[in-house]
């Protein structure tokens, strides 16, 4: 089993996407080790990327 690990994302949306388009389907699971929201203001695109 192959696993990524995300953190510090930030709400930062256009960056979780280019992390997302790297790993593809490249793991079987993804984690977020937390901070996935603040300082920018794409909270829910990120909840829907993240959810996608």
């Amino acid at each position: 089993m192959k696993v990524a690990l995300v953190s510090d994302i930030h709400g930062n949306a256009p960056a979780l996407a280019a992390v997302c388009d790297d790993i593809g389907s490249a793991a079987d699971f993804l984690l977020c080790a937390g901070d996935f929201a603040g300082y920018y203001p794409f909270v829910e695109e990120c909840l829907v990327l993240w959810r996608s």
